[in-house]
């Protein structure tokens, strides 16, 4: 497993400044709501424009960053981190924002009572409660996520399948396909001969305890006891 450096990201999680907005809506048509704004953006873009700190998010709304790039957004009360080389779109979800991860490393964060999800090769990664949690997903290929739950247990989903992780761990998402065996009418000399269907199954493997997340990317928030 390549190594990775380890970053430490100490935010505040306070309510969101809603900025100009740069998606203003066509004559008669009605805006959406805005998600959130742009708090730090460098070598970052979002569609084909240059990004900018102070852009208001919206649903659908499209950001990359370059090999060099950062951005840090506020969506509703949660935040998000890209890290370099990163491409994500974000949605709204109730009481929290979605981010499907199309390649790069992206860290979510969400206060008490509100939610994340991160979605990265078909898998679902949100809070398993209401509790303020933070975590860090690298999306390595098609088959492969790297994930540290810096705060809060997490759900895990794909398809039918659903685990819970606890905080503190870093773990290897894989996905592999398995063979599902099932009779097809035909009798060979072992039995039933499989029709060769297969699905595919999701592997977790811890990678690292809480003493030692140092080999992997990760992103600590601590909350103002103002914030609410």
């Amino acid at each position: 497993m390549r190594n990775f450096r380890c970053i430490l990201f100490l935010i505040s999680l306070t309510p969101p400044l809603i900025g100009s907005s740069a998606n203003a809506a066509a004559p008669g048509m009605a805006p959406s709501s805005p998600l959130g704004i742009v708090v730090s953006a460098e070598n970052s873009r979002v569609g084909v424009d240059t990004n900018y700190a102070g852009a208001t998010v919206y649903d659908g709304d499209r950001f990359a960053t370059q090999d060099n790039g950062t951005m840090r957004l506020r969506l509703g009360n949660g935040q998000l981190l890209l890290f370099h080389a990163t491409a994500v779109i974000v949605h709204a979800v109730p009481l929290g924002f979605s981010v499907n991860l199309d390649s790069g490393v992206a860290s979510a964060a969400s206060s008490e009572g509100h939610t994340f999800e991160l979605i990265v090769n078909g898998i679902s990664i949100r809070p398993a409660d209401a509790h303020r949690a933070v975590a860090q997903v690298e999306r390595v290929n098609s088959a492969e996520a790297i994930l540290v739950v810096g705060q809060g247990n997490l759900k895990i989903a794909m398809g039918d399948e659903v685990r819970t992780v606890a905080a503190g761990n870093s773990y290897k998402l894989e996905i592999k396909d398995s063979e599902e065996s099932s009779s097809s009418g035909e009798q060979g000399p072992q039995g039933a001969v499989p029709t060769g269907r297969s699905r595919n199954r999701l592997l977790i493997i811890v990678i690292t305890a809480a003493a030692a997340v140092t080999g992997i990317l990760i992103w600590r928030a601590t909350v103002s006891p103002t914030a609410p």
